[in-house]
């Protein structure tokens, strides 16, 4: 037998009776000598493999004439997105290459002399330039071992507790590591308001109503917050399953995150909002705790990158690319099922009730101090907060349309976001005054009480100020943020704008902006 085969079986049969002697009761034989002896040092001869895995730290090496085993690589799953994992702010669960997590999310740097300043914004360089928003995320990933350094093919057998010292130390190292966002399929995506489908959402495939688990109360609050800040609902909804599994699971995180969103109490009292208006910031009330996570993102620059945005969030690659994976598959729902199921939140009032102690979003006491509240109001509460705002001039039959509640309520919300919004509007047709037909035959959504004519905004006339940059420019793309069941149908003027499909140019509206709905069932 030639000598290296023999060398073989001298340590088969070696291994073979420690292990019989440890399954008996025994003791494995000891490979370090006692601390009083030299440490033994053994030199491993063969061909070295540094393309294949490391092994405790050290080069694989085969005989000389055996082929090296292939390199392989891993991919870091997500966690199970099948169930709803705990409130992952401000604890990154570990990822399942070995990671270490990075640092809590949300953990504000040295408060600041404003109380608006932006979050902690990741210092990484800039993502490689990604794929097709449209194409569905691919996880990366890297060979096992490729970030170390090359071992040289000697193994030192050294006493256990140096041993375990030394990767202690090698693990307290990488904690303190700090992780960039990873080179994500999202890493390039921008959030432009004048662009109608930023995300490439309407290409993925759509899912069925009994496969959508936001629970409808919640839908209103998430297209309120996101008009408000620029942030798509399902950016905010998908956040919310990550985060509490929608509010079914609100206990404080071992780093002290708290309530609907998991925020950190520092960044609470940065970005916390009273968007409710009862007199308090709670992170534990689901309007204020979501107004509060889309004026974070937007603070974090969503508009110009989203996953830098959800990133400085919470500090991990795979928490960006579920958000957008999950906000893409909410986005999947049917735009004329959106606007039922969110009809059905406003009229869900247990829900409502249970979650915020009284029977509606907003209170009818309340005064309004921010554009999204007014998307939250109540129908009877719109037409008497509309007719009594002295900053929204109505012509007389007008009012008598609102006063008999001829008026769609979505018309009354955009009139009172336009003005929380800063542009003072006047109302020149609703229904009545205006003709049932149009001026192409059609039938006009004035017929129905679903749309609204202005032609002034903060005593400025849209007739010679339209084009870029003009005070009717701005009330457009403050319009185009409107979404969900607050979407209009159609924004008609002398301009329209790419992405967005729901803007018309039509000659005879230089004097006017015309903002209208579909025509819906009674009742919101």
């Amino acid at each position: 037998m030639p000598e290296r085969g023999f060398r073989r079986v001298r340590l088969i049969a070696a291994l073979t009776f420690a292990g019989m002697t440890g399954v008996a009761g025994g003791t494995l034989p000891t490979v370090v000598a006692d601390d009083d002896t030299p440490v033994i040092t053994t030199t491993v001869t063969g061909t070295p493999c540094p393309d294949a895995p490391l092994v405790d730290g050290q080069v694989v090496t085969v005989p000389d004439g055996e082929e090296c085993p292939p390199a392989t690589t891993v991919e870091t799953p997500p966690p199970t997105t099948g169930e709803t994992p705990p409130p992952t702010t401000g604890e990154t669960p570990p990822p399942t290459t070995g990671e270490t997590p990075p640092p809590p999310a949300r953990e504000d740097p040295p408060a600041t002399s404003t109380a608006d300043a932006p979050p902690e914004r990741p210092t990484a360089p800039a993502p490689a330039e990604a794929p097709a928003p449209a194409q569905p995320a691919t996880k990366l990933a890297r060979p096992v071992g490729t970030d170390r350094p090359a071992a040289q093919p000697v193994t030192h057998h050294r006493r256990p507790e140096t041993r375990q010292r030394a990767v202690k130390d090698r693990t307290r190292h990488h904690v303190a590591k700090q992780h960039p966002l990873h080179n994500s399929p999202y890493g390039g995506l921008a959030m432009h308001w004048t662009i109608r489908d930023p995300l490439g959402l309407n290409d993925f495939p759509k899912i069925t109503l009994d496969a959508f688990p936001v629970p409808p109360f919640l839908l209103p609050i998430y297209q309120a917050a996101g008009a408000q800040y620029d942030i798509h609902w399902e950016i905010l909804a998908a956040i919310n399953e990550v985060e509490t599994g929608f509010g079914s699971n609100l206990r404080e995180s071992s780093a002290g995150a708290v309530g609907w969103m998991q925020f950190m109490p520092s960044s609470w009292a940065r970005y916390g909002v009273d968007a409710d208006g009862d007199g308090k910031a709670d992170p534990w009330n689901p309007v204020d705790a979501i107004f509060a996570a889309a004026r974070y993102l937007h603070a974090a620059g969503a508009e110009s990158s989203l996953p830098q945005a959800i990133w400085a969030y919470n500090h991990a690659g795979w928490y960006v690319d579920q958000v957008i994976d999950r906000a893409r598959t909410f986005a999947g729902l049917p735009e004329d099922l959106v606007t039922v199921l969110t009809r059905e939140g406003f009229a869900d009032t247990k829900s409502v009730h249970a979650r915020l102690g009284k029977d509606s979003y907003v209170g009818e006491d309340v005064k309004l101090t921010m554009p999204g509240q007014a998307l939250l109001l109540s129908d009877k509460d719109l037409r008497h907060r509309v007719l009594a705002d002295d900053k929204v001039d109505i012509y007389g039959c007008g009012r008598a349309d609102i006063e008999d509640g001829r008026i769609d309520a979505r018309v009354l919300a955009t009139l009172e976001y336009l003005r929380l919004s800063g542009f003072n509007p006047s109302v020149s047709a609703l229904e009545c005054g205006h003709s049932f037909l149009t001026r192409s035959g059609n039938v006009s959504e004035h017929s129905s009480g679903d749309a609204v004519d202005i032609p002034t905004i903060n005593g400025t006339s849209v007739l010679g100020h339209q084009g870029p940059n003009s005070i009717t420019d701005d009330v457009v793309r403050r319009l185009l943020r409107l979404q969900g069941l607050m979407e209009p149908h159609q924004i008609i003027t002398l301009m329209t704008y790419p992405g967005a499909d729901n803007t018309l140019s039509l000659p005879d509206h230089a004097n006017h902006v015309h903002v209208g709905f579909r025509p819906m069932s009674p009742g919101r």
